[in-house]
């Protein structure tokens, strides 16, 4: 892993502190575009910003409990739990802009 350097990035719309909310835009899959909020965390070695991003995932699970399975379990004993989780991105094109405190 990269050396990640907390320093402050200078956007065009202001500098952005290490800890600043921002909202973060990636590229996905065929070029669709994602925004999402996150925390600001520093820069790597390679210039690339690094931000820590709210995201959630859906699994099945046996209703009313944790018990995970697929989609081949009974549909009327099976219900979709979306686990809200924080994952680590490197933005390659450092597009992030901060959130303004209110």
């Amino acid at each position: 892993m990269l050396k990640l350097d907390e320093i402050p990035f200078n956007s065009k719309f202001g500098v952005i502190n290490v800890g600043d909310d921002v909202v973060v835009i990636t590229e996905g899959y065929c070029h669709s575009i994602k925004m999402a909020r996150g925390k600001y965390l520093g820069i790597n070695e390679n210039g690339n910003i690094r931000a820590a991003v709210e995201d959630c995932k859906s699994i099945w699970v046996k209703k009313g409990t944790d018990i995970k399975v697929d989609w081949r379990h009974p549909a009327d004993d099976r219900e979709l739990k979306k686990i809200f989780f924080t994952r680590t991105t490197t933005l390659f094109a450092n597009r992030i802009i901060p959130l303004r405190k209110s």
